[in-house]
């Protein structure tokens, strides 16, 4: 099987969580014997391949064009979607007057003001960004939908918020979860280094030590993940400065939102300390220090920073809304965006509480990217399989 793993143009200048899992199953997919290709042209050459697979349902009016091409080529499409509606978050999750404002808007307005702002951002982008203005991003979406032979979930929640998006039309849907890199869970630690290879350049190309939840002592909370409201690190701060518990943020800055960073350093506490993108190693470090990874997140759909922290032996709190039940059931703490009066109550008992050995244990043994990669290959066969019964019906 040949297979096309397509990605977003600007993926280098913006990478993102759709990039990391489309990078890692290219690996695993060569590693379990298919031969896997990247590219991220808008219109890929196709020839020999048998499927193209693309990513990132937000991206549809770049998707379009892509999947377009393909059906004219007569090759099957797998859609990973990455898909959360975010009307909860635009209404109440963006601190400010004039953010509340925007988010009072009927959903069809906010669209087009957020899809002209990127129409001035990104001039390459302006031919497809044209469409979803005049079709509406929503509406778009589900064209793209339509236009997928498989869709692909990493929640069996984010598949029931797609049919409410497509009008429960998706018939071929698999569900195939993110995972955690061999750094956390392979006593091989060349393998780490050869995952790691490949997320091109500036990747570490150093072999780390094996990774270990044992730790002496562990300290303090930590977040990680790229400075966003839709992240809520401004209401996380909020709750730890009413506790005067030790939290430490670890991220990049979200270029949509400039000033979110430091609106967070304003009106931190002396407890919070901030920290920029760290390297795999001293990542891996501060997992292992800190006693609980916390997220007061919006959503998360299959937060790697929470499995990554799971893995290593943290207790973890995160989003009650998105797809983190599919992957903890009940073994970590939950935070309600929608009662924010909760948190400093959620995250003070699970400061409280003993560590679960056997979380780390469940993570290792379940969400790795292998066993992902594994999963993608069925769905890849049912696709392909799919489309050979309906042409013989035909």
């Amino acid at each position: 099987m040949r297979v096309l793993m397509h990605c977003r143009e600007d993926w280098r200048d913006h990478a993102g969580g759709d990039v990391v899992q489309a990078r890692r199953w290219l690996f695993w997919l060569n590693e379990l014997g298919i031969e896997a290709h990247w590219s991220d042209e808008r219109l890929p050459s196709l020839q020999g391949f048998d499927l193209i697979h693309v990513h990132n349902l937000s991206r549809a009016a770049s998707l379009f064009d892509t999947m377009q091409h393909a059906q004219r080529h007569g090759t099957p499409i797998v859609l990973t979607t990455l898909y959360w509606p975010a009307d909860d978050f635009e209404r109440w999750g963006r601190p400010g007057w004039a953010a509340r404002l925007f988010g009072a808007m009927p959903r069809s307005i906010r669209e087009r003001i957020k899809t002209s702002l990127r129409w001035w951002k990104h001039p390459a982008l302006r031919t497809c960004l044209a469409r979803e203005w005049r079709r509406g991003t929503t509406f778009l979406m589900r064209d793209v939908l339509a236009m997928a032979d498989r869709v692909v979930v990493v929640s069996q929640a984010e598949a029931e918020q797609l049919q409410s998006l497509a009008g429960n039309t998706l018939t071929a849907l698999s569900f195939v979860p993110s995972g955690i890199d061999a750094d956390y869970w392979s006593e091989d630690a060349e393998l780490g280094r050869r995952e790691r290879m490949d997320e091109g350049a500036g990747a570490s190309r150093d072999v780390l030590p094996r990774m270990t939840t044992a730790k002496a002592s562990r300290e303090g909370m930590l977040c990680v993940g790229r400075f966003d409201p839709q992240k809520g690190q401004h209401r996380l701060i909020r709750a730890v400065n009413a506790l005067q518990l030790p939290l430490t943020l670890v991220g990049t800055e979200n270029p949509n939102y400039p000033g979110y960073r430091r609106y967070c350093e304003r009106m931190a506490g002396p407890s919070v300390r901030f920290l920029p993108p760290q390297a795999r190693a001293a990542l891996i470090d501060l997992y292992r220090q800190a006693r609980m990874h916390v997220q007061a997140s919006w959503y998360e759909l299959s937060s790697l920073s929470a499995l990554e922290a799971a893995a290593s032996g943290c207790q973890v709190v995160t989003t009650a809304h998105g797809g983190m039940r599919d992957y903890f059931g009940q073994r970590v703490w939950y935070i309600d965006p929608h009662r924010p009066e909760r948190m400093l109550e959620t995250i003070q008992q699970a400061w409280e509480s003993p560590v679960d050995p056997a979380l780390a244990r469940h993570v290792r043994q379940h969400w790795t990217w292998r066993q992902s990669a594994v999963r993608l290959i069925d769905a890849y066969r049912l696709t392909l399989e799919r489309l050979r019964t309906a042409d013989r019906a035909a």
